[in-house]
């Protein structure tokens, strides 16, 4: 191999890499919305009702911990 032939083999590699790194940040991005978004509507919904603060605020961040894994 050539000095060209390995230059031109990591700039494919690195490119490769650099376009999936970048859709694994943004489908991170875009889950952390919809799940806050979620959240949103479960602590709206929530709050609507008769249930304790207490168990508004333990359901919200179970939901949360499940949802975020």
């Amino acid at each position: 191999m050539d000095t060209a032939e390995i230059i031109n083999s990591i700039t494919q590699i690195a490119a490769d890499f650099g376009l999936r790194l970048l859709y694994a940040v943004l489908i991170i991005f875009v889950g952390r919305w919809v799940v806050k978004l979620l959240l949103k509507i479960i602590k709206s919904a929530l709050e609507k009702t008769t249930v304790e603060e207490t168990i508004r605020i333990f359901v919200a961040n179970l939901l949360n911990s499940l949802l975020m894994v």
